[in-house]
């Protein structure tokens, strides 16, 4: 036993070589682990150091780009609200701005003043009797000044030459036109049948003279006894047609016809309705001028021969088709001398159409009735089939 103990000892005391060479390769590898594991680690902290500051570089980052975009907005809207407040603020007034108002304040508060001054003490015994005088004078030669101006222009503007033509191109007057006789006849409703007359008929129906007939128009019915006979008669012949027809008539035993001298014309009615004919008759109505052109400045200057320097304004109207010679003429002169020129040239114009007319007896007629008016700066010639008429209701 003590044997086994004493062995037991000295295998713990005395271990082997090769034990002591395998603890201490353990131990190094055990080291050697042990730094290698410190390595990774260090590694493995370093990379999520740099991790950790990136995450926090971008968040700086983001940050500043937010702070950034906040100011830049900020900005934005300062700069907007400064704009508008800018021009939401009063302008600065100038001095003289400032005096202005200063001024009328001043006038205004004066003016209140005397308003109860007056009111407690009356008009009189405030404002005194030479200046009432005075101011009355004054008021009334203001009004006076202001009449005086008013009728010079009014002088001046005697006519709207603007508004005429649309009362003066298709004004109408009462006149015959012989061929509205089929009209008067049919609305009368006094005639039966009549038969036309021609000139080849006036000797032996009625021993009438051709050449004391302008116009005519003769229709009768020799059964019924009735007629419609109208005559235009040439120069100093009224008399002999209203024989010829008084003994036609006569002859024939027709008491109950009518005799009427109208405008130039001669009419012998026998019908049913002899007054209801006649009125129809008085009634007729036509266009106291042609169809009218306006002539414009060039055509003025090139048809009357008038420059447009000798006067201010002008109305010029002839008839559109050369065959007819109705029209106005109104020129409102710049000057006394150039109103006596516009007067030659247009007598001029007058008496060379009278001088290509005179073989055409109604033109001939309608141009030398023309009339002529000079009013102030203006000069009127009126060529129509009613001058009376077109005078009026120009100076109306």
């Amino acid at each position: 036993m003590a044997e086994k103990k004493a062995k037991k000892k000295s295998n713990k005391k005395t271990p082997n070589k090769k034990n002591k060479v395998n603890s201490k390769s353990s131990k190094k590898s055990y080291k050697n682990k042990k730094n290698s594991n410190k390595k990774k680690t260090s590694k493995s902290t370093q990379s999520k150091k740099i991790i950790a500051t990136n995450k926090i570089n971008n968040k700086s980052n983001n940050f500043s780009n937010l702070k950034d975009v906040k100011a830049t907005n900020k900005t934005n809207k300062t700069s907007i609200i400064t704009i508008i407040k800018e021009k939401l603020k009063p302008k600065k007034k100038s001095n003289y701005q400032k005096i202005n108002k200063y001024k009328k304040g001043k006038l205004i508060k004066k003016i209140k003043m005397y308003e109860r001054k007056i009111r407690m003490y009356g008009l009189l015994n405030v404002i005194g009797i030479k200046s009432l005088v005075t101011l009355t004078i004054m008021f009334l030669i203001i009004l006076l000044g202001i009449g005086v101006i008013l009728s010079i222009n009014k002088d001046n503007n005697i006519y709207d030459l603007q508004s005429l033509p649309e009362s003066l191109d298709q004004l109408k007057t009462l006149s015959y036109n012989i061929d509205d006789t089929e009209n008067i006849i049919e609305e009368s409703e006094a005639y039966g049948n009549l038969t036309d007359y021609y000139t080849y008929d006036f000797e032996e129906e009625f021993k009438l003279n051709a050449d004391y007939v302008e116009e005519y128009i003769i229709k009768y019915n020799s059964k019924s006894k009735e007629a419609f006979i109208v005559i235009k008669p040439t120069d100093e012949h009224d008399q002999d047609i209203k024989k010829t027809f008084d003994n036609f008539f006569k002859s024939n035993n027709i008491k109950n016809y009518e005799y009427l001298s109208y405008q130039e014309y001669q009419f012998f009615i026998a019908s049913k309705n002899n007054t209801l004919v006649l009125s129809k008759i008085k009634q007729c109505q036509i266009r106291v001028f042609n169809p009218l052109k306006e002539l414009k400045k060039a055509d003025i200057e090139e048809t009357l021969n008038i420059s447009a320097n000798l006067y201010d304004e002008a109305l010029v109207k002839e008839a559109m088709l050369v065959s007819q010679n109705t029209g106005y003429y109104i020129f409102k002169s710049n000057s006394k001398r150039h109103l006596k020129s516009i007067e030659k040239l247009m007598d001029e114009y007058f008496s060379n159409k009278e001088e290509e007319l005179k073989d055409d007896e109604p033109e001939y007629r309608l141009i030398k009735n023309r009339v002529k008016k000079i009013n102030k700066n203006y000069i009127i010639y009126i060529v129509s089939y009613d001058n009376e008429l077109v005078m009026e209701l120009i100076n109306e």
